[in-house]
């Protein structure tokens, strides 16, 4: 399912890689009774999007101390996972709900951080 939707859609690195680290944070054995189904590692679910483990990892990051309007400007393409991990490690979830262009404010934080 995953490899036919993959070639179906026209995703960017960053939406597979978002996938990827949806896929590999799956529980294994759902439905609980009907199914032996096995956890997914980051390196199988990155092969399986055809991204870097680099890439889950960094996506990993978003989701976890990314803010919701941060995610979301990931999700939509507005802002590289790497770029958005990079600024998410730095500036607390608080502050980046303020953000009233999240992706314009990651671009010059990430610049700042990177000088």
């Amino acid at each position: 399912m995953v490899s036919a939707n993959l070639h179906r859609r026209h995703l960017t690195e960053t939406q597979r890689a978002l996938a990827a680290e949806q896929l590999a944070n799956l529980k294994p054995g759902r439905p609980e009774n009907s199914a032996n189904l096995q956890s997914i590692s980051v390196a199988d679910a990155a092969k399986r999007f055809e991204v870097s483990e680099r890439s889950v990892h960094h996506a990993r990051t978003v989701r976890d101390k990314a803010a919701p309007n941060v995610i979301a400007a990931v999700e939509g393409g507005e802002v590289a996972v790497s770029t958005a991990a990079r600024v998410a490690k730095v500036v607390p979830k608080e502050e980046q709900e303020a953000w009233t262009d999240p992706a314009k404010t990651i671009r010059q934080i990430d610049r700042e951080v990177r000088e």
